[in-house]
């Protein structure tokens, strides 16, 4: 039997495996395309015979902060996309970019500088989390359509329960493409 701590607990190790696996993800070639290691890219670390502490970090503080970069483009250009109208199964691929966004950011955190990344961390989990209302909302119109459609003898509560949803749902959509507009906009600099 579980309890709320250990699905906590699960939940918690099933991230950070998300987050190591991405990590791995990033250090393969096929992110780069020339053959090289995420490790491996930077002449800081071939030169010397040494590695010296401070040339290592430096140059994965640089790597991460290319692969971060790319990432926050890539959620940038899905956004882009997404602006005129908003799709809920693209929207719930933002979420997705934010959630692997957020991901580096914490395990770079100390790396990068916690100051530095906290303010994109907070700011990626207050999208996340708009984006996963919004994604819930639309969900939950669908579910109450198809218990209408079987359940004709509630058809004036259904209706009026369906109004209401697509009503949260519209606010929630407008806050989310303020929401992304803004994020969009703002400077990415890690």
């Amino acid at each position: 039997i579980m309890n709320d701590h250990t699905v906590h607990w699960i939940t918690n190790h099933r991230q950070r495996f998300q987050a190591d696996k991405m990590l791995l993800d990033i250090q393969s070639e096929s992110n780069f395309g020339n053959g090289t290691t995420f490790w491996g890219r930077s002449a800081a670390l071939r030169s010397g015979t040494l590695m010296r502490a401070e040339t290592h970090t430096q140059a994965i503080k640089t790597e991460a902060s290319t692969v971060l970069t790319a990432l926050h483009r890539k959620i940038c250009k899905h956004i882009d996309k997404e602006e005129k109208h908003f799709d809920p199964k693209q929207i719930h691929k933002i979420r997705i970019g934010f959630k692997k966004l957020r991901y580096l950011l914490e395990e770079f955190e100390e790396l990068l500088g916690k100051k530095r990344v906290e303010r994109y961390i907070q700011e990626g989990k207050r999208l996340q989390t708009l984006l996963g209302d919004y994604n819930d909302a639309v969900t939950q119109i669908a579910l109450l359509k198809s218990y209408a459609s079987q359940h004709k003898e509630m058809k004036i509560p259904n209706k009026k329960l369906i109004k209401e949803r697509k009503k949260r749902a519209k606010k929630l959509l407008k806050k989310v493409q303020k929401g992304l507009h803004k994020f969009k906009k703002k400077p990415f600099v890690v």
